[in-house]
């Protein structure tokens, strides 16, 4: 009969007769190793009390290998230098695509009601998205757990399940003064913890009771979180903390559980790898091809003395071995006197020595230490032929880690699995030593390219995972400042629109400087006014009346000072566009002097407003003002006349306003005056609701650049306008197109803290960017490897997005990686600027000229991808045209 006492006893009472190979229904709540939860510390059923965090480290695939190796130092300190109080560290990879709370978020924004079809259609699809388990989210957490103290015993039990000698821990219940002094204890032992993640250039949330019982419902529930989109239930007072996630039948097969319609599987590591490098964890994280896996490590300190003598036994052991190897070959065969001489020796006797010596010298100098971990692969699938697949792949994945060893569960699964449990100090059942360097490289620490900001807009991510973005972002001081960069045809310009479609709310506003038609559909859209600066068709901007108000009546209102100052501002630029140098002081004074009493003069007369022609009659009355009639003469009766002398026709009285100075730069005297006035303009737009969120955007800023009024605002914008409540948002072919005017490119380069780069064209411009942002070697590499995709599934799926490389923030900390542009088929005829949609978006907007959003739906129902993507047999435009006029009816 075989001695061996099976490690299911410790956990459930199972009947004394049982059919082999049989489902067997088992209560999980007697299984279970909770007892419950408490403020925000979990405690188990073997007294331990834990502290649950959220972390969030570097990307590891893009730091410099110096800065790599010190991060590994760190998290080395992180496993052995926290107080002696911590006996177990719990470290957590969770990647199961679940994004549910996160799209309620994004779907909750409030947007402007003109465009607000577009947040409802990008979350609908996105929550159908997630219901097909295409999404990928990927979490990191720390445990951090305190143990009551227990007299150690070591018994065969672990001796022979282990593989070695384990601590056995007892389950216990601690009373009131025992958990008031771990709780202490963890908060001490917090301050330490912050102070490693810091200079690991990492950080990390408490989880509350709340998010604490949400992670345990969306790992155990997935077809309830979801596919059901259900919420967690739980009710801190009044609930238990295991009923809040404990909801549905758990059966116990051979190799398997199943919860609900899911099969759970574990996959162990039961040898050590021979060496190990700090990315390759990636083996097992994020370079699995299937999602729905939980990593989990737990780290245990050791005795150090008990330790050593464990490996000086195992080096007598091993000797003892290879010698009676070699003293049977010396009978057989023939005598050798130098057993490393030898041709047949015993290679893992030789290799166990070595090892068990090198760990006696680090430890005696301190250089390393000796920690005990067990690490667990748990997965889920609806399928049972897929959890078993996926266990072989697993086995293979061990196998690439330098040699190590897996081992599917089955008879111990359940152990096993209530031994690896997030926040459990139960006995391990698969315990191994390993030096402190090993220990800290096998730590899952990639989590893929995500961000806590909340959702205004959202990325994809190379893993399959969504990137939140909120120019708003309270945490970072230059989140508003937002630069796109990108080869002619990459995408900055519909990336841009999109930014800005998804911060467009109801009281917002925004303010464009283009030269073209990009924003045209956009403005459009939103009820704004587009005001195109065209020598054939004149828009008169009147100072005089921009910068006043009228009563009920109708009738012009005194201007304030400030308002004053505005309307002298317009004038000097009038009166300088034509002189090339700017007025003298007493120059100055005459002209505000006289821009008074022509107000006064029509307030008297209550006038409804005042014009060029008013305030020219004013200098005909003085002669010191004759350098003004002179200066002024081109916009008062001359060829400029209806630009500027007559009722404005440019106002903000919408809130979405686009500027097109594509035409107006073809004549520069009249963009020497028309440019600037508008630019005076905008900044009072700005300036004058500071607590009004509004985004600037400089459509292809590179031909701003070589405008001096346009330079000046990019600069003052840059550096001050985030102080106002403004978010900026700058797009162009290249970083290098800022050096033509060097005031800029510092102001832009030394501001932005946000930089979205799309490909960059020749080597050149490459290198200028990783120049000037920085960039290391693996940010580089990102840079110059992005993909695109533009495909419509079988099932009807549209899939286009470009990637870009994205980097949020400064220093160590900063966000960096790939995102992908995701852009819907409405989003795409919006936004497109390619020539060979625009017959198509004419046909469109014949058939449907009052409803822009039906002639979208339209467009993206025929042409999800582009025109280009289609080729018609028929002359192209009447038959389209036909098309649509036939959907109309």
């Amino acid at each position: 009969m075989n001695s061996l006492v099976s490690p299911l006893r410790l956990f459930i009472p199972s009947p004394l007769f049982n059919t082999k190979k049989m489902a067997v229904f088992r209560d999980w709540a007697d299984a279970c190793p909770y007892v419950g939860l408490y403020d925000r510390y979990i405690v188990d059923k073997f007294g331990g009390v834990h502290s649950f965090y959220k972390t969030y480290f570097p990307q590891v695939d893009i730091v410099s290998p110096s800065r790599l190796a010190e991060l590994q130092d760190q998290l080395r300190l992180l496993l052995t230098q926290l107080p002696h109080e911590i006996a177990q560290t719990q470290h957590l990879f969770t990647c199961n695509g679940d994004y549910g709370p996160l799209l309620e978020q994004f779907a909750a924004v409030p947007s402007d009601p003109l465009v607000e079809s577009f947040r409802e259609r990008k979350a609908k699809r996105l929550f159908q998205k997630m219901v097909k388990r295409k999404l990928v989210r990927i979490e990191t957490h720390t445990v951090l757990t305190v143990a009551p103290q227990s007299r150690i015993k070591q018994t065969e039990w672990f001796l022979r399940i282990g593989g070695r000698e384990s601590v056995e821990i007892e389950r216990r219940r601690i009373s009131k003064a025992q958990f008031d002094s771990a709780v202490a204890s963890l908060q001490a032992a917090e301050s330490v913890f912050a102070e490693i993640m810091k200079k690991a250039s990492a950080r990390f949330v408490p989880l509350d009771a709340r998010e604490i019982a949400d992670y345990f419902f969306r790992l155990w529930n997935p077809g309830l979180a979801v596919e059901e989109a259900m919420k967690v239930n739980y009710d801190y007072e009044r609930m238990p903390f295991v009923d809040s996630w404990m909801l549905q039948e758990v059966t116990v097969h051979k190799d398997m559980i199943q919860i609900g319609d899911y099969y759970h599987g574990l996959v162990s590591m039961v040898g050590l790898p021979l060496e190990t490098r700090p990315r390759d964890m990636e083996k097992l994280t994020v370079g699995l091809p299937f999602r729905d896996v939980r990593v989990s490590l737990i780290v245990r300190k050791t005795e150090k003395t008990k330790e050593m003598e464990k490996l000086r036994k195992r080096i007598d052991w091993a000797d003892q071995r290879m010698r009676l190897g070699l003293n049977l070959i010396d009978m057989l065969y023939k005598p050798h006197e130098n057993r490393r001489e030898s041709g047949i020796q015993n290679i893992e006797a030789w290799m166990q020595i070595e090892e068990a010596q090198n760990l006696l010298k680090d430890i005696r100098s301190g250089e390393d230490d000796l920690l005990q971990v067990q690490l667990t692969v748990h997965f889920w699938h609806k399928q049972k032929e897929e959890v078993k697949k996926r266990a072989k792949i697993l086995l293979n994945r061990f196998g690439d880690l330098s040699r190590a060893k897996g081992w599917i569960e089955q008879s111990s699964l359940l152990p096993v699995l209530m031994s690896e449990l997030p926040a459990v100090y139960a006995p391990l059942t698969r315990p191994l030593l390993v030096r402190g360097r090993m220990a800290a490289d096998l730590i899952p620490l990639c989590r893929g390219l995500e961000s806590d900001e909340k959702p205004i807009h959202l990325f994809g991510n190379t893993t399959g995972g969504l990137v939140p973005l909120d120019l708003e972002d309270k945490r970072n001081e230059g989140a508003s400042m937002l630069y796109i960069s990108g080869v002619k045809g990459s995408g900055k310009s519909a990336l841009a629109q999109i930014i800005v479609l998804r911060h467009l709310r109801p009281d917002s506003w925004l303010i464009i400087l283009d030269k073209g038609n990009s924003y045209d559909r956009l403005v459009e859209l939103s009820g704004g006014t587009t005001i195109r600066l065209d020598m054939a068709t004149p828009k008169c901007f009147n100072p005089f009346e921009v910068y006043t108000q009228r009563n009920s009546k109708g009738e012009l209102i005194e201007p304030s000072d400030h308002e004053l100052i505005k309307v002298v501002n317009c004038l000097e630029i009038l009166a300088t566009s034509q002189r090339g140098e700017p007025l003298r002081i007493e120059e100055k004074n005459i002209l505000e002097s006289l821009t008074r009493q022509t107000f006064s003069n029509a307030i008297k007369n209550r006038a409804t407003y005042v014009t060029l022609d008013d305030f020219a009659r004013q200098m005909a009355y003085r002669a010191d003002a004759q350098f003004l009639a002179e200066s002024l003469k081109a916009f008062v009766d001359g060829r400029y006349k209806r630009w500027f002398n007559g009722t404005t026709q440019v106002h903000w009285k919408t809130k979405v306003i686009h500027f097109d100075f594509e035409y107006i730069s073809k004549d520069k005297d009249l963009a020497a005056a028309l440019i600037p006035m508008a630019v005076l303009f905008v900044s009072d737009i700005i300036l004058s609701h500071p607590h009004v969120f509004k985004m600037l955007v400089f459509g292809e800023m590179w031909q701003h650049v070589s405008n001096p009024a346009t330079a000046n605002l990019i600069i003052e914008a840059f550096k001050t306008y985030r102080k106002k409540r403004c978010a900026i948002i700058g797009e162009s072919q290249a970083i290098l197109d800022l050096v033509d005017n060097p005031a800029v490119a510092k102001a832009v380069i030394q501001n932005v803290d946000t930089w979205i780069l799309f490909p960059q064209g020749s080597e050149h411009h490459i290198e200028f960017a990783v120049k000037e942002l920085e960039l290391t070697k693996g940010q580089r590499d990102l840079l110059t490897h992005l993909r695109s995709c533009s495909r419509v599934h079988p099932d009807g799926e549209v899939e286009l997005w470009r990637e870009a490389f994205y980097l949020r923030g400064r220093g160590p900390e900063s966000l960096s990686g790939v995102i992908r542009a995701e852009i819907e088929p409405e989003e795409y005829w919006l936004t497109t600027t390619t020539p060979a949609d625009f017959p198509a978006w004419d046909a469109a907007r014949k058939a449907f000229p009052e409803e822009m959003n039906q002639a979208l739906e339209s467009l993206s129902a025929k042409y999800p991808l582009g025109v280009r993507e289609e080729k018609p047999k028929s002359p192209f435009r009447s038959n389209l045209q036909q098309s649509f006029y036939e959907t109309k009816s």
